[in-house]
């Protein structure tokens, strides 16, 4: 209450006091720094496993289950989610904030060496990357095809637009300190091999080829 008292009996001293603050204030939010990219470690680890050829059924109960069994056990775990893809399984291990987001890492490498061998031999070499947000898309570029080329013979098809943007596109806009590119719903030849019924299990069986396209 002493500062109360001082201002009543003198006024003069506390409007004075009060705009010394306000400058001191207005100085220092001057010269106050801003980092739009902070360095933020967040606890998160992300196993990556390719599994070639497989359906996202065979890779859920071939290699998401089984990553995520092994995992589990980790002590600081938040959150434990898998996504099960053609040819690809992705589980994410969220650690609590507290937990130093490489200790949690060596430890998923540590759980994901152990269960390696339990994996088909067709499974490629699981992954074990760490969360960063500066590596995450900061342009993301769509490719048409030109409305002057479409009724041109023949019209420029998916694939081939596919083909351009991987091989030319990709790495005309890919160098050291840019970083790397991904190139997503592209459209991929398959082939598809149809048996004559008639001729399955018999000699001689003729198979017949055919091609489509469908996103990869």
């Amino acid at each position: 209450m002493w500062f109360t008292k001082v201002s009543l009996k003198n006024p003069v001293f506390a409007t004075m006091v009060m705009l010394a603050f306000v400058v001191l204030g207005l100085f220092a939010y001057q010269r106050l720094k801003i980092d739009q990219f902070p360095n933020i470690d967040f606890p998160v680890v992300v196993v990556t496993t390719e599994y070639p050829g497989a359906s996202p059924e065979i890779v859920e109960s071939e290699v998401s289950k089984k990553i995520e069994e092994g995992v589990n056990s980790i002590a600081g775990i938040n959150a434990l989610t898998s996504r099960s893809y053609e040819g690809m399984s992705v589980v994410v291990v969220e650690f609590q904030l507290h937990i130093n987001g490489r200790k949690g890492a060596d430890d998923v490498r540590e759980k994901v060496a152990s269960i390696r061998p339990t994996l088909r031999s067709e499974v490629k070499e699981p992954k074990v990357l760490r969360f960063d947000p500066s590596s995450r898309a900061i342009w993301s570029l769509a490719v048409l095809p030109d409305a002057k080329t479409a009724g041109q013979t023949p019209p420029l098809t998916g694939v081939a637009l596919t083909n351009w943007a991987d091989q030319v596109l990709k790495k005309r806009l890919e160098n050291p300190r840019r970083g790397r590119g991904h190139t997503g719903g592209r459209d991929q030849t398959r082939n598809q091999f149809v048996l004559e019924p008639a001729r399955h299990g018999g000699p001689g069986r003729q198979r017949r080829p055919s091609h489509q396209c469908g996103p990869g």
